[in-house]
């Protein structure tokens, strides 16, 4: 029942959630990645969640969308620190 974004929105904060995932696999906050947890490649995805600023913006189960309220949002230019980037890339390849 909610409506999609304004036309030019800006989210603070932008949550991507894949599969069965209880913490974010993309965490961006004011445009800067926090962290990122990569995803098995082997490993194929049921879902997709997106979540932008604390609300569901965009479900995708099975290749199904369920909810796409995503609208006029824009999303940010994402400043990556490479260290951030290899710190997380390596705590996900120990996690396996």
């Amino acid at each position: 029942d909610n409506l999609p974004f304004d036309a030019n929105y800006l989210p603070e904060c932008l949550e991507v959630y894949s599969g069965d995932a209880d913490d974010a696999n993309i965490f961006v906050l004011n445009g800067v990645l926090k962290d990122y947890v990569p995803v098995h490649t082997e490993k194929n995805t049921s879902s997709i969640t997106v979540m932008i600023d604390g609300e569901f913006a965009y479900i995708e189960v099975e290749g199904r969308q369920v909810l796409n309220k995503l609208g006029g949002i824009v999303l940010p230019e994402v400043a990556i620190n490479p260290e951030l980037l290899i710190q997380s890339i390596i705590k996900g390849e120990n996690n396996d």
